[in-house]
């Protein structure tokens, strides 16, 4: 029987690991995949919001540009009605749009190294919310707006440091989103800011800053030459206007006469909500006879005094606004746009809804049938009823985000904290963490922005909050990254503090050496065996040693270039120093042989935290309390009057040392061995390399 090759078995362990490391998403995928299946087989062709939907169907003609609506969206269907498409089609390439958005937010969240469980939860809001399917099913700008800004994220944020072509295709992008919604042209500013944070150069700054403006310059430009001012709409005046009449106190206002009538005669408790005074044809501001230009002009000035002359009024109502999105449930007040309006509907939906007006075709001289199939029409209004991203859940992601952002500032290390070297110092911060943070910020930003403009300017709508499905739980996601990498960098600094770095002499444990490798000196024949020596009192230090037993102080140690043959005498050249006849393995100059009262110095680790890097600028160890660094000018003179250099050197004493060189010996020294005997210090004074003088000529034999 034919085997698979032996190469395969490699393969499918790769295929099913890919799978099960994705499957979480994968699960997600098929489920929201699920639901917009059922959206359209249950509802079709499609929903229709006779205040827009019929607006940008007839503007897809693209005659000229409209005064209330940008003509992105009107473009969009007039790509798809060239086609020859129908209807239906329109949500059926929403919905497909969708899922691959969502499908781009999870692939850039598991590509900046987040967990893929948690890439897949903060897509599952984009997958999975009922309000979401029924946006995507509507002839609303709403997914289109989605994709531009989803596309222009990833982007921006995909590498650590994007390319000028990446910048180049973002900035057109957010360009083209603010041509859909007006609201992408904040968005592009604040993308612009981020892009500076970034600090990716000028060029790719200036690059980015071209594209974004090119399309916006370009339909402002249109709009100028169709309506003789420069901008994307004209009717902001009557936005805001409708946005502070509810609120508005005439008593409060220095009012023009003919803006008088722009008081409403109800008391601010039982007035309509904001759309009408826009909308209705009894509205105000609808019944003015002035010009249109004169019209905009009261409209605005009105405005800005209710807005100056009521602050707390007007910041009252924002903040109420604004307090709806993040509150359980879906909550509607009296001056609420009616939450029903973004249900998947039943069969007698109400007129004022909008959700039952006859349908217009794409082309726009046909009006299709629309047809609800059961039971998947009721399938999906079960499932709205609990299926939606709740309020409070934003709100968490959104605080989350904004710790990410804090967590990438740079802290101040009180001085004395760590290193006792009584400096301040600034925390460090990798380059993943500073850029996590400012990811973290354009996108609560963004978030903030999208739902605080119309809040500001328009009305209430939860239809505004949607791209806080996108915006915020990515964001959240990012923040675990952060959170990871704070707890890596808190234990490295952690272990860098339990670790102890050098050992003083006669303190350490030869056998801990800690997590670095210990180096051991070697010679030529291998390891050394251990003697009965002392260790060095200061790093660099040279000591003298190697006698043959029963030798006595004032022995020269042996050069590495000594014994030329054993038991043989050999002098070193221009020095003068004298070793005795023994063993042709005696010791270096440069490696100090281990002895049982102290380690030796571990290894230096690669630096790869600050802790680390801040060591290196601290003394190794500590010298006692009365003890100095030593310094060419105060170190002591050896002598080199005869018998200077003639004995054997023991332990007790070195060379170059004051008891040394007035030939007394061992007897006026303290002992290592008992420290009691030691007057003031904990070890001896620094020393004179051999054959070496406080003056730096060499000593002669």
């Amino acid at each position: 029987m034919a085997t698979a090759p032996s190469g395969d078995v490699p393969s499918a362990g790769r295929r099913f690991s890919f799978l099960a490391r994705h499957s979480v998403f994968g699960v997600l995928l098929l489920v929201g995949v699920a639901l917009r299946l059922a959206a359209a087989v249950g509802y079709r062709p499609a929903f229709e919001f006779n205040g827009d939907s019929y607006a940008y169907i007839r503007l897809s003609a693209l005659s000229e540009p409209d005064q209330m609506r940008p003509a992105g969206y009107p473009a969009f269907l007039r790509l798809l009605s060239e086609t020859g498409a129908d209807l239906w089609v329109v949500p059926t390439v929403q919905h497909v749009l969708a899922i691959a958005v969502a499908t781009a937010l999870y692939a850039l969240l598991v590509h900046r190294r987040v967990a893929a469980p948690i890439a897949a939860l903060a897509a599952a809001p984009l997958l999975l919310d009922a309000y979401q399917i029924v946006i995507e099913h509507f002839v609303m700008a709403e997914t289109l707006f989605a994709v531009a800004l989803v596309a222009a994220m990833v982007a921006l944020m995909w590498s650590r440091r994007p390319s000028v072509w990446a910048l180049a295709l973002a900035g057109l992008l957010l360009g083209a989103s603010g041509l859909v919604r007006t609201i992408g042209v904040a968005i592009g500013l604040l993308a612009f800011g981020y892009v500076v944070l970034r600090r990716l150069g000028w060029v790719r700054i200036s690059v980015f800053g071209v594209f974004l403006a090119a399309p916006l310059i370009a339909y402002a430009s249109w709009f100028n030459s169709a309506h003789g001012k420069i901008g994307l709409t004209g009717g902001d005046a009557a936005w805001l206007y409708g946005r502070v009449a509810p609120i508005a106190n005439c008593d409060q206002l220095d009012l023009k006469p003919e803006q008088l009538s722009l008081c409403s005669p109800h008391p601010v408790g039982e007035r309509p909500d904001p759309s009408y005074y826009v909308w209705d044809r009894n509205s105000p501001a609808n019944n003015l006879d002035v010009s249109a230009d004169e019209r905009d002009e009261l409209l605005r000035d009105f405005a800005w005094q209710v807005i100056t002359k009521q602050p707390a009024d007007y910041l009252r109502a924002v903040g109420t606004d604004l307090g709806h999105f993040f509150k359980p449930g879906r909550p509607v007040g009296p001056q609420d746009w009616p939450d029903a309006t973004w249900r998947f509907p039943t069969s007698d939906e109400p007129r004022y809804l909008h959700n039952s007006e006859p349908l217009l075709g794409l082309q726009g001289d046909d009006h299709p049938t629309r047809t609800i199939t059961e039971p998947w029409a009721g399938l999906l209004r079960s499932y709205q009823t609990r299926g939606f991203t709740p309020g409070p859940a934003l709100a968490v992601t959104a605080g989350l985000g904004l710790l990410a952002c804090l967590a990438a500032l740079p802290r101040i290390v009180p001085a004395g904290l760590r290193g006792g070297d009584g400096r301040t110092r600034w925390h460090e911060l990798t380059a993943e963490r500073r850029r996590i943070g400012v990811d973290c910020l354009f996108l609560v930003c963004t978030g903030a922005a999208v739902i605080a403009v119309p809040a500001a300017t328009v009305c209430f709508d939860y239809r505004y909050m949607l791209p806080l499905l996108f915006l915020l739980p990515p964001a959240a996601a990012l923040a675990t990254r952060q959170g990871h990498l704070l707890v890596v960098a808190w234990r490295e600094r952690r272990a860098a503090a339990e670790t102890s770095w050098r050992f003083a002499p006669g303190t350490g444990d030869a056998d801990a050496h800690g997590p670095f490798e210990l180096l051991e000196p070697v010679s030529a024949t291998g390891p050394l065996p251990p003697v009965d020596v002392d260790l060095p009192t200061l790093p660099g230090e040279i000591v003298g040693g190697g006698g043959t037993p029963g030798g006595h102080a004032g022995d020269r140690p042996r050069d590495s270039t000594d014994a030329s043959s054993p038991g043989t005498e050999a002098t070193t050249g221009g020095s003068g120093t004298t070793g005795s006849g023994g063993s042709g393995s005696g010791p270096t100059n440069g490696a100090p042989r281990p002895s049982a009262g102290g380690a030796p110095l571990p290894k230096r680790p690669p630096g790869a935290t600050f802790e680390t890097r801040e060591r290196r600028r601290r003394p190794p160890v500590s010298l006692g309390p009365d003890a100095r660094m030593p310094t060419p000018g105060t170190l002591p003179t050896a002598s080199t009057g005869p018998g200077a250099g003639t004995g054997p050197t023991t332990p007790g004493a070195r060379t170059g040392s004051p008891a040394a060189t007035a030939g007394e010996g061992q007897e006026n020294r303290p002992s290592r061995d008992n420290p009691s005997e030691a007057q003031g210090a904990d070890w001896d004074p620094p020393t004179m390399p051999p054959g070496r003088t406080g003056s730096g000529e060499p000593t002669t034999g």
